[in-house]
């Protein structure tokens, strides 16, 4: 079985909230990643040994409360489980940022995977799935995975990303649906940058993905304007980890397709 496992880092503050990490090899060297299809590049803070590589280029990357600059390397190989990627172009960013390391869809993009979060397993390419419920699966301009959401009479986009540690709901979409969303709290969220600010809770109605019925959700309310205006398609949603751990769930982005397998 090609597969590797999930360290579940549960969050001290909201309960059934948590990052997704992996530990991947750079050229031998093991790092903690976080595991995030809701980035399109792959990046690792600066070390000693990370320092080495020559830089070709700088980019901006985003979270939903911030950017932060990266610089372009190629690393000889970057491993994670059966996964290997050779001169893989990467970015590094500085060491003393409070950002995650991250695994994104320009390492995952070329596979399928199955997400058995009931287990903190997923395996690579995996056979068998075929009787499942497939959806076509659309990634957009920077390959980030994409489902559909109900919502009563709403029918609206999502992007399924396990480097978010909760749900996120547009704050206009809130304003759009009052009726689906019960006032809680305040809490600190950051992103994956490490920029933290407060923001409001709810508790979301249940919303039907894959023909199947989600129970409710806690969510924190985000204004996703900024990020919506650089996606080929703006989203309302971003599925994070209190919602992908209700199901397991089969991705297949070589193939363009996704299932969920069974409810957990």
């Amino acid at each position: 079985m090609k597969s590797f496992d999930l360290v579940i880092k549960q969050d001290k503050e909201v309960e059934d909230a948590a990052e997704i990490l992996v530990d991947g090899v750079i050229d031998g060297r093991t790092y903690r990643f976080l595991f995030d299809t809701g980035a399109n590049t792959t990046r690792v803070r600066n070390d000693d040994y990370i320092n080495h590589f020559e830089s070709y280029s700088s980019k901006d990357t985003y979270g939903v409360f911030s950017k932060m600059k990266n610089e372009q390397i190629i690393v000889p190989k970057l491993a994670l489980g059966p996964i290997e990627k050779v001169d893989f172009q990467m970015y590094r960013y500085d060491k003393d940022s409070p950002a995650h390391n991250i695994i994104g869809m320009d390492f995952l993009q070329d596979h399928s995977y199955y997400f058995n979060f009931a287990e903190n397993n997923v395996e690579v390419d995996k056979q068998g799935l075929e009787e499942s419920e497939f959806f076509d699966l659309h990634v957009g301009n920077k390959e980030i995975p994409n489902v559909d959401v109900y919502m009563e009479d709403a029918k609206v986009n999502a992007i399924w990303d396990t480097g978010a540690g909760i749900t996120v709901v547009d704050s206009r979409f809130v304003e759009r649906y009052p009726k689906l969303f019960e006032s809680l709290n305040i809490v600190q969220g950051t992103d994956s940058s490490g920029s933290s600010t407060e923001t409001p809770m709810y508790m979301m109605q249940s919303v039907v993905i894959g023909n199947k019925l989600f129970p409710k959700l806690k969510v924190i309310s985000i204004d996703l304007f900024s990020i919506n205006s650089k996606l080929e398609k703006p989203m309302d949603i971003i599925l994070g980890y209190n919602c992908l751990n209700k199901a397991n769930w089969l991705f297949d982005f070589l193939n363009k397709k996704w299932a969920i397998v069974k409810m957990n």
